[in-house]
């Protein structure tokens, strides 16, 4: 495939893969909640929001060595083959030293504090104290295992072989699916149970990414004297380092907030939150399901010199994911206590405005998705990553003043979505400053046409939702007009001619290929 036919292929299948696992993870989150009940959904939600700070490590080091790789496969274009393949092999190894002591020594220091932290700061039931320590040490495991598979995986982005991932992904929901489905019959405590199963899951796919990876890519060598590379450490700590700086504020955020509501309104709340944050990930997986076909293009576009393509290539990001945000979210903000009631008939007490609210968030973030890439593929990220972290920080006392004024639990909602905005403006900001990057054409080409999606698509959702009496035939109506409104208004109204004709080429060259093969 050439570059183009490969990001509009892999762009394709991440999203057929991102509705498909949507569809599965819908009846695992419903059967998870029956089987443990909200008490212990809550306090595996708010356990887990411990173990997220190496689950964030690990995200945050893996775009880091996919940033390297790609930027190798660019600037490789200009080396003669041998020297290119050395190259990218000498970062495989820095970055495999890299994930094999830095995860072991997350478990030797996270292991005494995460438990600490269980036993003496959270609000856990007496009786609940033990089962949660173990999920704390099921959980730290599978996150070890998890990381070390990271230097063979990225291999797979840096590449943009997505559909290999692609298939992996829907392997683990398919098997988290069937997996909590037995969940409702095991008779044994279900919280740790369901531990263990997310341990395995979550782990050994990647593992056998590794074995495949193995055997696919020539670059995943083992050069023992290629492990402590002093030049690339630098580097690669550098550059992880500051995006660590910037995903600290997310991490404190996300997983502080999980914490901030156990304290003021108990596993209960847990529960609600938890569920909120399932549905805007699932949905951001399907807006983001361009991410990893057009994060390794915009950094070999940038590696190979060709700026003026990594930046049309990033304004597209912002309006796809958007688009494909949008596609999802406008009917369930519509419809989103009905939805809930229908999935999992009892939901817990306002999980439906902290739903919206982490929704409506999302839909900002997905605005200046693009930028994002582009800063991370420039390489000068410090000042922007700081800026980053400053501002998520600041959720964590933005909410607990608002709750403190008595606004309840949306103040958690309030804040992400406060503070996510300022974020986005700082993201136009910096690629206007590295990049020459005129904010005017981000909001002609990006904003204004979604914004009016947007506002005619709701709006006529919204009439329907005020002409009918709530339930399943309204539901049904509501989402089936503002699916064709977005659907013909996006293609007509938001994607330009040159979009329109590169979509269609593109969409032709892959049914070729597809009647081709068989």
């Amino acid at each position: 495939m050439t570059s183009s036919q490969r990001i509009v292929f892999n762009t394709l299948a991440t999203y057929g893969r991102s509705v498909l696992t949507f569809g599965l993870n819908l009846f695992t989150a419903r059967w998870v909640l029956l089987a443990l009940g909200q008490v212990d959904l809550g306090l595996f939600g708010v356990v887990g929001s411990i173990i997220g700070f190496v689950g964030f490590i690990s995200m945050v080091m893996s775009g880091a060595v996919t940033r390297f790789y790609a930027y190798s496969i660019g600037h490789g274009k200009t080396l003669s083959p041998p020297d290119a393949l050395v190259d990218l092999r000498q970062w495989f190894n820095t970055a495999l030293a890299v994930y094999l002591v830095l995860p072991l020594l997350l478990v030797l220091i996270g292991l005494p504090i995460g438990e600490y932290a269980i036993r003496h700061w959270l609000t856990i039931p007496p009786d609940r104290l033990a089962a949660s320590l173990w999920v704390f040490r099921i959980s730290l495991l599978g996150a070890f295992l998890g990381m070390a598979a990271v230097p063979y995986t990225a291999m797979y982005t840096a590449y943009q072989f997505i559909t290999v991932l692609v298939v992996f992904d829907v392997i683990r929901a398919v098997l988290l699916f069937f997996g909590t489905l037995a969940l409702l019959s095991y008779p044994g405590d279900r919280l740790i149970a369901y531990a263990v199963l997310m341990m395995f899951v979550s782990a050994g796919t990647p593992l056998m990414l590794v074995m495949l990876a193995r055997l696919r890519f020539t670059a995943c060598r083992v050069v023992w004297r290629e492990w402590f590379d002093r030049s690339r450490l630098v580097k690669l700590f550098s550059f992880a380092g500051w995006q660590m700086f910037g995903g600290v504020g997310a991490i404190l955020r996300n997983q502080g907030s999980a914490i901030l509501v156990n304290l003021h309104f108990g596993p209960s709340a847990n529960a609600a939150y938890s569920i909120s944050n399932q549905i805007s990930g699932q949905a951001s997986t399907l807006a983001g399901a361009i991410q990893n076909a057009l994060t390794p293009a915009i950094t070999t576009a940038e590696g190979s010199g060709h700026r003026e393509q990594a930046i049309d290539l990033s304004l597209r990001a912002c309006k796809f994911s958007t688009f494909l945000a949008l596609v999802l979210i406008l009917p369930l903000l519509l419809e989103m206590d009905e939805v809930l009631h229908l999935w999992l008939k009892v939901p817990p007490d306002h999980t439906a405005v902290l739903s919206c609210c982490m929704m409506t968030m999302m839909i900002i973030d997905k605005l200046t998705f693009g930028h994002m890439i582009l800063v991370a593929a420039h390489g000068r990220i410090a000042l922007y990553q700081a800026m980053l972290g400053t501002v998520f920080i600041l959720t964590l006392p933005l909410a607990w003043l608002l709750i403190k004024l008595g606004m309840g639990i949306i103040s958690v909602g309030i804040a992400f979505v406060a503070t996510v905005s300022v974020a986005s403006i700082g993201r136009v900001i910096f690629c206007r400053s590295l990049f020459g990057m005129n904010p005017k054409i981000w909001l002609i080409r990006v904003v204004g046409p979604l914004v009016m999606l947007m506002v005619i698509a709701g709006g006529l959702g919204a009439l329907c939702v005020w002409s009918f009496p709530s339930g399943l035939p309204r539901l049904c109506l509501t989402v089936a007009v503002v699916e064709v409104v977005i659907l013909t208004l996006g293609w007509w109204g938001v994607f330009d001619a040159k979009e329109r004709g590169f979509a269609l080429r593109m969409f032709s060259a892959i049914s070729q290929k597809v009647k081709a093969f068989a």
